[in-house]
């Protein structure tokens, strides 16, 4: 499992070092930051959105990290720069929606 440390913390652990050994086990000490990978996507729209089952006409989009599809009519999906279902941030190029 991957563990984040606070580089601040990291810092001021390794001002506090008299050898090196005495370092690692400073900075084995810190306690690991809780944080949630980042997951990015895009918004898919028509008509490649078509291809994924629940989405059947041109008022859907689907989110392409879990491919749940949402009804543009029904929800403001289009303008959230994130995914409601899987939290996913949206990046990059996405087709007209």
């Amino acid at each position: 499992m991957v563990e984040y440390i606070n580089r601040d913390d990291a810092l001021r652990q390794v001002l506090l070092v008299e050898t090196r050994e005495n370092m690692f086990q400073h900075i084995k000490d810190i306690p690991a930051a809780d944080v949630w990978p980042v997951v990015k996507a895009r918004w898919i729209g028509y008509p490649e959105c078509l291809k994924y089952t629940n989405a059947y006409s041109d008022d859907h989009i689907v989110c392409s990290a879990c491919e749940e599809c949402f009804s543009i009519l029904d929800n403001d999906c289009e303008r959230f720069n994130f995914c409601p279902n899987c939290g996913a941030k949206m990046e990059g190029v996405r087709n007209d929606v």
